[in-house]
């Protein structure tokens, strides 16, 4: 973790009216010119960690900096209509973590509560994590909010799920949805299930949570070219050993055909040893990963799919008669230690 007095600046330290640290010393960068997106690791992964906490997506927070340039009265307005009011204890967590302090008791007894609840993970599971580097975890959330979120996404895709020429009117049905706020989302956040596993994963339930978009692929028509994204690597690969996690949210039943998520299992173990023998100045991504064997993993509604950042992935083209309705989230340390990365989420041009 970086020395406290890193952290302690006098600018991180200005809290508005929301009550979180770093707000400032985002928005001021941002709005200077020229735009600074990270003065150094350190800030990046702050502003990382800070929208999480807000609530807000990454595109969708430096976005509207970018192009508002507001002041930070105007910000916080903008942050409180779009997100909403964010979690206290995670603003607690988040500004003990900008000042290099301890957490506040009642951070620490939110986060002892997740340390006591009965594993999620089975010692079998978490065995096969082990080895193929990838791990379901079933009925993750609550069955309510799973079924509000996937008539949310319906409803931002302008489509009926009985009347199938509805699901191509616009350019979303292959694409990532970038939805990031609604009530079903938020839930599916805090679901302590959810939270649990990636705690099990991590060793640690001091984790935040991503605040990811939705997935909405419906099936591919006939003379129509799919646009499911190839196998690829959302990681650093400078540290390819080092522990990162990505997760998918099945919000209804996906069957292999359905645009299936897919890994190459086991791969975690064989990566840097594959990097060692490619040319010279290769880009992993554009090799031929589907010679690696990809599996596709179908699942049912509310299973969440959780994997080790080291394995390739992607996902089939659907060849189903329905669509794939999916949620993206990813949790990851709260606290940043500059000698162990940790990746976020998925990035907008490779998201499975």
């Amino acid at each position: 973790m970086a020395e406290p007095s890193m952290l302690a600046c006098s600018d991180a330290n200005l809290q508005g009216t929301i009550g979180i640290r770093h707000l400032e010393r985002l928005r001021s960068r941002l709005t200077a010119r020229p735009r600074s997106l990270a003065a150094n690791d350190l800030d990046i992964h702050l502003d990382m960690r800070l929208l999480d906490t807000l609530g807000l997506g990454l595109e969708q927070g430096l976005g509207y900096l970018a192009a508002a340039e507001p002041d930070l009265e105007q910000l916080e307005a903008w942050v409180l209509a779009t997100a909403g009011l964010p979690d206290p204890l995670r603003v607690a967590r988040f500004n003990a973590v900008a000042e290099g302090a301890p957490y506040p008791n009642a951070v620490r007894r939110w986060l002892a509560s997740i340390d006591a609840m009965e594993d999620v993970l089975s010692p079998t599971d978490m065995e096969f994590w082990r080895v193929n580097g990838f791990v379901v975890l079933h009925d993750a959330v609550d069955l309510r909010d799973r079924d509000e979120a996937v008539e949310m996404i319906w409803r931002a895709v302008g489509g009926d799920p009985k009347k199938p020429e509805t699901w191509y009117q616009n350019k979303t049905r292959h694409t990532m949805l970038q939805v990031f706020q609604d009530p079903a989302l938020s839930a599916i956040r805090r679901s302590a299930r959810v939270h649990k596993a990636f705690a099990q994963i991590w060793g640690t339930a001091d984790l935040c949570m991503s605040t990811d978009r939705c997935g909405f692929s419906a099936p591919v028509r006939e003379g129509e070219k799919s646009q499911s994204p190839a196998m690829h690597w959302d990681i650093n690969f400078r540290h390819p050993e080092r522990l990162q996690t990505q997760g998918i949210l099945y919000l209804t039943d996906t069957h292999e055909e359905q645009g299936a998520f897919s890994v190459v299992p086991g791969f975690h173990h064989r990566l840097k040893d594959w990097l060692s023998i490619l040319p010279d100045g290769a880009n992993p991504n554009v090799q031929d990963l589907e010679a690696l064997g990809p599996h596709p993993i179908a699942g049912r509604a509310g299973d969440l799919i959780i994997w080790h950042g080291a394995l390739p992935h992607g996902s089939r083209p659907n060849h189903h008669n329905q669509p794939r309705i999916v949620h993206y989230m990813n949790m990851y340390p709260a606290r940043f230690d500059a000698d162990d990365g940790t990746s976020r989420r998925q990035s907008a041009e490779t998201a499975s």
